[in-house]
């Protein structure tokens, strides 16, 4: 406390030897950061509020409502947490219709998904880019499941000592007319998001089992799969389906899942593997 009123101090403290103890020294160092605190808190309280007003702005409210979800909800024992995404995007002469609003908050709000959820992002011309991309990806897509431009290819599984070929794991990849070879990190995401995910799987399902039918010998054939096409609940169907058009052996087929399904003890995760081990498919692997 001072004559001026409190103040805040910030200190540190270093300790200094000497050749011997009569020279060791501890220096203190106390530096008055009160002005710069009340900065940060003035610049903290324009970004929140009205200039004019001085009342909350739309950032204060689009986080204090991700905040006032956030708490975890106890139902029956189980803590169950529900996070929140916002997209915002303000009417200008770009979006000046209801139509173009919403669809520039959509952009947003997948933005504020894409950067890790439980946020809010604000509309940017670059984000009307990044999903005109998206667009064209998602129709080329749709024309490369029907036009013959997916392929396979198989990569060999071999038994302990590295000698024998047990197996193949089936790789999908996109052959462009135009762009040339797309990894499958560059539209699984997109595939994902727009539903195409689950046309994408039974195209692999089909094609795996009916070339695999055509081997000599008796390797087993590995298709992967993500959790949004595991939870799918016609899986079991496709997947008998595969089987039957191919006259492969349920036993030569194995479905690689990712871990979190094999984390999420959900009845429906539970009975599609029941389901899928009905078939006479082993065991999927991790």
């Amino acid at each position: 406390m001072t004559a001026s009123g409190e103040r805040i101090l910030h200190t540190r403290a270093t300790a200094i030897n000497g050749q011997d103890a009569p020279r060791n020294y501890l220096m203190l160092i106390v530096e008055d950061v009160t002005d710069q605190r009340a900065a940060d808190a003035r610049i903290h309280h324009i970004a929140h509020h009205d200039n004019l007003t001085s009342l909350p702005n739309r950032i204060l409210f689009c986080q204090r409502l991700i905040e006032a979800i956030r708490p975890p909800v106890n139902i029956e024992g189980h803590n169950l947490s529900v996070g929140l995404s916002v997209g915002i995007a303000l009417s200008t002469t770009i979006t000046n219709t209801p139509e173009q609003l919403l669809r520039c908050a959509d952009m947003a709000l997948y933005e504020a998904k894409r950067n890790g959820r439980n946020r809010f992002e604000h509309f940017n011309l670059a984000m009307d880019d990044v999903a005109r991309s998206r667009r064209v990806i998602e129709n080329d897509l749709r024309d490369a499941i029907s036009g013959g431009h997916l392929k396979l290819y198989y990569q060999p599984i071999t038994n302990g000592d590295n000698k024998t070929i047990i197996g193949y794991e089936a790789l999908m990849r996109w052959h462009h007319p135009i762009r040339g070879l797309i990894m499958l990190n560059d539209f699984i995401p997109i595939a994902e998001d727009t539903g195409l995910i689950h046309m994408l799987g039974a195209f692999a399902l089909y094609e795996a089992c009916r070339e695999a039918s055509g081997w000599e010998g008796v390797q087993s054939v590995s298709v992967n799969l993500s959790l949004l096409q595991f939870k799918n609940s016609s899986l079991v169907s496709v997947v008998e389906g595969a089987l039957m058009e191919s006259g492969l052996d349920p036993a030569r087929l194995e479905v690689e899942i990712n871990e979190s399904v094999l984390l999420d003890d959900s009845l429906g995760n539970i009975r599609t593997l029941q389901n899928l081990k009905a078939l006479g498919v082993p065991d999927c692997a991790g």
